[in-house]
């Protein structure tokens, strides 16, 4: 079914949520793919919500290089529910339209990836030395083998 918006406030695209159980520590990935289309320079923008809470850093901007395009792209949220109380929230991909006169969606899809985070996330370091976030964490001795 085709979706029009002329909204400039962002809100819950029609379809495009789901409610699931958060474990602790988990991390999140929504695979949104969608055919869309815009008119007279419109870009439609798109943001990640989770149990009512927009998430930080997840606006993405969709722009139609013709009348209609299709794009897929991926939203992500880390370390949710760090004190694993029993969590069940909605997941939600909210829309609007930035600039130009109309945006729309026609065919679309919304795919939830849950990971349970048991160890620690190498891949955001912890807070050492001042809050430096650039330091990689490293404990004892490492062997490095280079070629």
């Amino acid at each position: 079914m085709d979706e029009r918006d002329t909204e400039t406030d962002f809100k819950l695209m029609p379809d495009m949520s789901m409610t699931t159980s958060i474990p602790r520590n988990a991390d999140i990935a929504v695979q949104f793919n969608a055919e869309m289309w815009t008119k007279n320079g419109a870009e439609l923008q798109l943001q990640l919500v989770i149990g009512g809470t927009p998430v930080e850093g997840t606006v993405v901007e969709l722009t139609a290089e013709s009348e209609t395009d299709v794009h897929s792209y991926i939203l992500s949220a880390k370390h949710l529910n760090p004190e694993g109380n029993i969590l069940l929230a909605p997941i939600e991909i909210h829309w609007r339209r930035q600039g130009g006169d109309e945006v729309g969606v026609a065919d679309r899809a919304m795919n939830l990836l849950l990971k349970t985070g048991d160890v620690p996330d190498l891949s955001s370091p912890p807070n050492l030395g001042r809050g430096s976030k650039m330091i990689e964490p490293q404990f004892g001795v490492r062997n490095l083998f280079t070629i």
